[in-house]
């Protein structure tokens, strides 16, 4: 009988160091699990952040081209108007002013201004 205690004696110790070895590679793959999530996450977030800035810049560039455009536009259809008026034409009967006006009204210079800066003061350095 006291070998048969003894034989059930060692069965339990080893079932619990068993199930200590299974708890901690359980911990040890959850380990690993959020390891690898986060490192997709991670890799997703530099991509974006590459994406952004490069559409930052783009917006950038092209609202300082069409700020530099409406303004020569401006420009010239200032210089159109006055030559009309010296002429006596009705400066209203020239299409293309009006035009070059509702260009203007679609997108100002100063609505881009007011949108574009807040864009490049966001500090995008990767």
């Amino acid at each position: 009988m006291n070998t048969l205690k003894s034989v059930f004696s060692k069965i339990a110790e080893d079932k619990t160091e068993l199930a200590k070895h299974e708890v901690e590679l359980g911990l040890i793959d959850d380990l690993k699990k959020r390891y690898n999530d986060a490192k997709v996450l991670a890799n997703q977030i530099e991509g974006a952040l590459i994406s952004f800035t490069g559409q930052k810049n783009s917006i950038e560039d092209k609202s300082a081209r069409y700020i530099k455009e409406v303004t020569m536009l401006e420009i010239i259809a200032e210089k159109i108007q006055k030559q009309a008026k010296e002429l006596g034409l009705d400066v209203n009967s020239i299409g293309e002013l009006k035009l070059a006006n509702e260009l203007n009204n679609q997108l100002n210079a100063d609505k881009l201004k007011a949108l574009v800066i807040p864009i490049s003061k966001l500090n995008t350095k990767i």
